[in-house]
């Protein structure tokens, strides 16, 4: 119990909660299920009932044993031990009770990805800074990328004792469906996140700043963008906005 805590892991258990969460995925037949954080195997056993193919990685070596040892009957599982974040595998769906500690880490990381969708159990709070709209006090980077990228939809929250052991927060299952714009990288990611930065400042003297070295780029930046754009605080930008604005910036970094 006190590994996982130290890793940020909660197992979910309720069976009401797994059954929701597999209904909630759609998970059929023709579908490659990715789950991260395999635990004891609860979720992924309901998982290898309707998917044609589950793909599941878990970090701790212990757990890993132990879900092996339960779900060595499916044929369709494949288990791995490692880092899901690092596991080259291409899915349809993305079915998660995410740690805590890694939940920024797995926006970025699904920015990178193609997939059909993820339904995904996060912190309650951190589900709220996903959702954030533009000027409110927890709207970041994270918020314009989940955003931007996805549709992003609230579909239940999750009772601390549904979780073994229970965790001091509560929790709440969200489900990412792609947009049409596709995926970034990791330059945009990064950038995004520079621009976030300056949270409090006009656009025109984050501007300043990241090209204070290079008069050229910054008139660039003044030919593309108004007045009225430029005038505004960082944290106003729509998600379209603060995205093209990263992916203009990753393009000027590239040109280096």
């Amino acid at each position: 119990m006190r590994k996982r805590h130290r890793l940020g892991q909660h197992l979910l258990r309720d069976p009401a909660v797994l059954d929701r969460i597999v209904q909630a995925a759609q998970v059929s037949k023709d579908d490659t299920v990715f789950e991260i954080g395999t635990g004891e195997g609860d979720l992924t056993e309901r998982l290898c009932r309707y998917a044609g193919r589950v793909i599941s990685v878990e970090i701790d070596g212990s757990l890993i044993e132990i879900a092996g040892q339960r779900l060595g009957k499916h044929r369709n599982l494949e288990l791995i031990h490692g880092d899901g974040f690092i596991a080259e595998r291409s899915f349809d769906i993305l079915v998660s009770n995410i740690p805590y500690s890694k939940s920024r880490r797995f926006i970025e990381w699904l920015a990178g990805r193609r997939f059909k969708c993820a339904v995904v159990t996060v912190q309650r709070e951190f589900a709220d800074k996903v959702l954030a709209e533009p000027g409110v006090h927890n709207y970041r980077a994270v918020s314009v990328l989940a955003q931007s990228l996805f549709q992003v939809q609230r579909l239940f929250d999750v009772g601390r004792d549904a979780f073994d052991p229970p965790p001091k927060v509560s929790s709440t299952v969200l489900l990412f469906t792609p947009t049409d714009v596709g995926t970034v990288n990791r330059q945009t990611v990064s950038s995004l996140k520079t621009l976030f930065s300056f949270r409090g400042r006009r656009v025109s003297a984050a501007m300043k700043t990241i090209f204070k070295n290079d008069e050229e780029r910054l008139n660039r930046v003044k030919d593309v963008y108004s007045d009225t754009l430029l005038n505004r605080r960082i944290e106003s930008l729509t998600p379209d906005e603060a995205l093209g604005m990263a992916k203009m910036l990753a393009g000027s970094k590239d040109d280096e």
